[in-house]
């Protein structure tokens, strides 16, 4: 039941960031943007740090203060930085120190500027250093376009380049998330002589289906094939035996492509009607059925209602559903399924809402 409702959000559940990106461990200029002060320090014991300047913030030269120790690679050296999110005046600050190189270093202060500003100026700065050899400048770029709008990150494909954002992609070297981001924001540009390698990656045997890289694959071929690649990922990956956790990626690359593509919404809403018949998968299609508002299905919601009686985030999922649909034919379904559970369907009074499709 757990692993279901963990489905169910991972593919419902509002966001704002760009589909399938996913912002991992802390890095520079999230520490930096949360920082009440930021400065330049000196180990003068175990855990104890003299500051030597300051970047931001009240906190004066020469004071010591204690944090956890530095981050970063053993034996790496460089310039310690150290950042605090409470109050500088505490003697225990937030954060541990980060050994930075010079690039590194230069990085943090242009990001001490950078994160005062507005929005789009830190996509900008992010696509500038998407594909640094730093670890931490490349992790500090992909967290802020990972929290990004799919338009936005695509608007910025063209400060790297096309070509190069096509070969970090192919670069088996490049993690599967960054790759991910990468093909987000090409795959628009790519030509018809791109579908041999996409297809190849897309039906790899060997492809995990919990690959970052799987869902943006999948777009990414969609919007260059068309409609004959719907029954190619159908044939493909919804086999009858497949759990939702399967092909929850493939479902949201579904419902990305007809969102974006008028000539690919008929495919996908006749493939989500066909799964909506699964006893299993059914639930996870309700929402951009919905949305769409595609009735044809009601028949086959309405069953999935009364096949799961105990299960009461399926029968919400149903009842939102019918919610979404106009009045005039969801009014009869919902009398019917109030004589199962009147409770339920009295206090389900939420629609679905295009947040809840987890693509923008």
């Amino acid at each position: 039941m757990i692993r279901i409702l963990v489905l169910l959000v991972a593919l419902l559940s509002p966001t704002l960031a760009c589909p399938f990106c996913n912002p991992g461990e802390s890095d520079i200029f999230g520490d930096i943007s949360e920082a009440q002060a930021v400065v330049l320090v000196s180990k003068v014991d175990k855990r104890k740090y003299k500051i030597v300047e300051s970047l931001l913030g009240p906190a004066k030269a020469g004071r010591v203060v204690v944090a956890a120790e530095p981050q970063g690679k053993l034996g790496k050296q460089g310039t310690l930085l150290l950042t605090t999110a409470g109050p500088p005046n505490l003697p225990y600050w937030s954060d541990a120190p980060r050994v930075l190189d010079k690039e590194e270093l230069a990085f943090a202060r242009k990001a001490l500027q950078v994160s005062r500003r507005s929005e789009a100026d830190k996509w900008d700065f992010a696509a500038r250093h998407l594909h640094n050899e730093s670890s931490e400048i490349s992790r500090a770029a992909y967290n802020l376009l990972a929290t990004a709008p799919l338009s936005e990150v695509q608007k910025r494909a063209s400060i790297p380049g096309q070509a190069n954002l096509v070969a970090w992609v192919k670069d088996p070297k490049i993690s599967p998330e960054r790759r991910a981001l990468f093909l987000l924001m090409s795959y628009q540009g790519l030509q018809p002589a791109d579908s041999s390698w996409l297809k190849k990656a897309l039906f790899d045997p060997n492809i995990s289906p919990s690959s970052p890289l799987l869902g943006p694959l999948a777009v990414a071929y969609l919007n260059l094939l068309g409609p004959k690649a719907v029954a190619e990922i159908e044939s493909h990956f919804y086999k009858p035996n497949y759990p939702a956790s399967r092909i929850t990626p493939l479902n949201r690359a579904l419902t990305l492509v007809a969102e974006q593509s008028p000539r690919l919404k008929s495919a996908v809403t006749e493939l989500f009607r066909r799964e909506l018949k699964h006893p299993q998968r059914g639930p996870f299609v309700l929402a951009p059925l919905a949305l769409w508002q595609d009735a044809s299905g009601m028949d086959d919601a309405e069953g999935l209602f009364k096949k799961n009686p105990q299960v009461t985030w399926v029968k919400v999922a149903v009842i939102r559903y019918f919610r979404t649909l106009p009045t005039t034919i969801a009014e009869a379904p919902l009398r019917r399924l109030s004589q199962t559970d009147a409770t339920l369907v009295e206090r389900t009074t939420d629609t679905y809402r295009r947040s809840d499709l987890g693509i923008d």
